[in-house]
């Protein structure tokens, strides 16, 4: 006898849109119930994330009622996870077991079942979870099979599960057979059977086992017509009942009951293939591919393949800064919860904390893949929001009556060796890193939850060279030829995307201090190409502060040089804690005794979010935000975000030009190559002479208030 151990995996991360999971769930999620209603023989094994649960319990809660009914009749079982599906590694020790635990109480209370595995978002490994999912009294993980081959355990003792320790605590773990992952349901459901039916010859009471996303079957590309319209799933499930006579379905609990493990493995740090290869930095990927290809393609070398691996997870928070941002925010802000803990507060409203601190986890907005993830302004919005709404009940728990006080710190916050200053009023938060020029990367604008900087710098991309060459040969997806894996899918979704392949050499953050070639033109500026002839922008300031009654001031200041020749650099943030109106105060200074034209700007980036129904206005000049703006001799700039009901407004104390122009990237999507708006990019700029020694100034005001 075989067994056939199928767990398979639905998600919908935290913030995505309603549309798209309620095409997920007339595709996907519920024709895969409704087939399996008709194959009462068939047991498996199924992982709704939480984001997911709590919309279907929403917006669909009949289909609760039949997922109660295949439980009852035993057909399913249920694996727990992180609630929210977060990256469990990257959590604090008390999150880790606060979204588990949270998952496992949800699936009793609504199922009346008592789930005993965990379904491991992305798969991402790290040998000290063993203990940690067995404290919360889970037995068993599945992983895909390359963890274990990486642990050096053969392809043919891969047919049951193996028991890992930490701290003496023991662990069951699965390992998801890669062929099965690639041709469920991408290849005719007999050549599945016909696998199974060979490892019916090697021995007695095997056990083959698959986890996968559910979502390839319907919501993938052109899935929905083979799986249901064609009956994939149907015929396979007919298949397993035809074959009754030596395959048999059943749940890994019901395995791990009946069926000794294999042996003892210890598993080194993993995700699957595709994400390892996409942790790397850009160049190296390329490496590893290439070598990845040199070695498959030799008969001689493949048995090499199992030891070439591409990198650790975490390195994604290296990778790009705004991962990073976002995950240093995440802990900060799960510290400033367990304070709270020693203190006698609303109990309520500190669950109502945790809770939007653990949305704020969900794993999605913190990699970028094949499915985009960190990509998505509207998946790191929703993170922003929910870190931000956290912090709000934590501050009104800490500081009840005190509406007009200003918090100051300077710390290491994103963990790099950079100097972080913050400051955190009732209005806003606004974070400064001194060695990336004494720019601000994050402003939270608490009244409506949203962090303006949410930006995104354009960097390079293994898959940029794929666009390249497919330039005048695009595909429409139409004309595929049949379902496959998204990891195969490379299809350019729009003409022109080679066009947006700019890349930024400083990251995109506010309040940089550019100084410009004489030839610069927004054309070249936009796309990063221009000269830059001062080294202030992506180089450390120093700072004072100075607190008053009513206000408090940080003084930035650096001496540097513009083409060749010294000059200092000074501004002055004047800080209210009781509006969100922030003054600006530069003063430049030439420090050699020559002439020196300059030609001086002063960059802010902004994500309103809302790319539709948000525009600049300037007098009587009205421009929406996906157009290129030049503004010359002005005074005052905004820009209207009126999905948000919020406005930010500029003021210069001297007349200004003013460039305003989208920022676009070019990234990996399920169904293809996609342009993405990341934000605007503003700069508000003057040319100015300065004699030997002489000094200019200027002051502005950023302000932003609710409509």
């Amino acid at each position: 006898m075989v067994y056939l151990s199928m767990a398979f995996h639905q998600h919908q991360p935290v913030g995505n849109f309603d549309h798209v999971i309620e095409e997920s769930y007339k595709q996907a999620y519920l024709p895969f119930v409704q087939v399996l209603t008709l194959h009462p023989e068939i047991k498996l094994t199924m992982h709704y994330s939480g984001p997911l649960l709590k919309w279907l319990e929403r917006s669909h809660p009949e289909f609760f009622e039949l997922l109660k009914s295949l439980v009852d009749r035993e057909q399913i079982e249920f694996m727990a996870g992180g609630f929210y599906e977060p990256i469990l590694p990257i959590l604090p020790r008390r999150d880790k077991f606060d979204q588990i635990n949270k998952m496992i109480k949800y699936i009793k209370t609504h199922f009346g079942y008592k789930t005993r595995g965990l379904w491991l978002a992305e798969r991402v490994w790290e040998p000290h979870l063993a203990a940690a999912i067995r404290l919360c009294g889970l037995d068993y993980v599945i992983l895909d099979d390359s963890h274990l081959k990486e642990a050096g355990i053969e392809d043919n003792r891969l047919y049951g599960y193996y028991l890992t320790e930490e701290e003496g605590y023991t662990l069951a773990v699965f390992p998801s057979i890669k062929k099965l992952r690639y041709t469920m349901p991408f290849a005719p459901p007999e050549e599945t059977i016909e696998y199974l039916r060979n490892i019916a010859g090697m021995g007695d009471d095997l056990l083959v086992q698959v986890g996968d996303d559910g979502e390839k079957f319907g919501s993938w590309p052109h899935t929905y017509h083979t799986v249901y319209e064609e009956g994939w799933l149907d015929r396979f499930f007919s298949l397993r009942e035809e074959n009754r006579s030596w395959l048999c379905t059943i749940p890994h609990s019901t395995y791990m009951d009946r069926h000794k493990p294999l042996g003892g493995v210890y598993l080194p740090t993993a995700s699957y293939a595709e994400m390892m290869e996409w942790a790397l930095p850009t160049k190296k990927r390329l490496t590893l591919e290439a070598a990845l290809k040199r070695v498959g393609d030799d008969p001689q070398l493949d048995f090499c393949l199992p030891f070439l691996k591409g990198g650790f997870w975490r390195n994604f928070l290296v990778k790009y800064p705004e991962s990073n941002n976002m995950h240093k925010k995440m802990l900060y802000i799960s510290q400033k919860l367990s304070r709270l803990e020693k203190l006698a507060v609303n109990p309520d409203k500190y669950e109502s904390a945790k809770d939007e601190l653990q949305q704020g986890q969900c794993n999605c907005a913190y990699w970028h893949g094949v499915f985009g993830g960190l990509y998505l302004p509207h998946l790191r919005h929703a993170i922003y929001e929910h870190l931000i709404k956290a912090e709000c009940i934590v501050d009104a728990l800490r500081y009840p009556k005190n509406t007009n006080r200003l918090e100051f710190d300077e710390t290491d916050l994103l963990k790099n060796g950079t100097t972080s200053l913050m400051v955190n009023t009732n209005q806003y938060n606004l974070y400064l890193n001194l060695e990336q020029g004494g720019s601000i990367y994050e402003f939270d604008y608490k009244p409506a939850k949203i962090n303006l900087l949410n930006n995104f710098t354009r960097q390079y991309e293994a898959y940029h060279e794929d666009i390249k060459q497919q330039v005048g040969h695009n595909q429409n997806l139409d004309d595929n030829q049949g379902p496959q894996s998204i990891h195969n899918i490379q299809n350019l979704k729009e003409e022109g995307l080679e066009h947006y392949l700019s890349y930024d050499w400083y990251q995109r953050n506010s309040l940089l201090d550019h100084f410009l070639a004489a030839d610069t033109t927004i054309k070249s500026f936009k796309e990063c190409s221009y000269g830059e002839l001062g080294d202030f922008v992506n180089q450390p300031y120093n700072y004072t502060k100075r607190k008053t009654i009513k206000q408090f001031n940080i003084n930035l200041y650096r001496a540097g040089q513009v083409d060749g020749r010294s000059l200092s650099v000074e501004k002055q943030l004047k800080l209210n804690p009781v509006t969100s109106a922030i003054g600006i105060k530069y003063k430049l200074q030439n420090l050699s005794l020559d002439t020196q034209d300059l030609w001086f700007g002063v960059e802010f980036n902004i994500n309103p979010l809302h790319q539709w129904g948000t525009f600049f206005q300037a007098g009587d000049t009205k421009k929406g935000i996906d157009d290129n703006l030049v503004l010359e001799g002005k005074n005052r700039l905004a820009l209207i975000i009126k999905d948000l009901g919020i406005r930010v407004d500029f003021t210069m104390q001297q007349a200004s030009d003013i460039w305003c122009f989208p920022i676009y990237t070019v990234s990996q999507a399920e169904s293809g190559y996609e342009r993405g708006y990341q934000g605007s990019s503003i700069l508000i700029h003057w040319r100015i002479r300065l004699e030997g020694q002489e000094s200019w100034q200027v002051q502005m005001q950023k302000e932003v208030k609710s409509i």
